[in-house]
C-alpha cells in the first residue's frame, strides 16, 4: 500500500473540537496526525473520516510545526 504524506502547519496546538462524542467527552483535541494507515475495523475515525480529504488510510496529514508550538 502506498502512503501519501501531506504536511500542514498549525497556528495553535489546541482548539475547540467540532467532534464531541459521549464516548470521549472533551472540549479540546490534539493529534500530530490526521488519518491512519492501520485500518482497524473498530476505528470510529475511518467511519467519520474526521475531515480528511482523500483516502483515510493512504492520505496521512502530518502537522509539521508541533515541536515549535510546544
Amino acid at each position: 500500500m502506498i502512503i501519501r504524506k501531506h504536511y500542514k502547519s498549525l497556528k495553535a496546538i489546541s482548539k475547540n473540537t467540532k467532534l464531541v462524542h459521549t464516548y470521549f467527552p472533551r472540549k479540546y483535541n490534539f493529534s500530530p496526525y490526521q488519518a491512519c494507515q492501520h485500518r482497524c475495523k473498530y476505528c470510529d475515525g475511518r467511519a467519520d473520516k474526521y475531515y480528511v480529504e482523500g483516502d483515510f488510510e493512504r492520505d496521512i496529514v502530518i502537522r509539521d510545526n508541533l515541536p515549535q508550538l510546544l
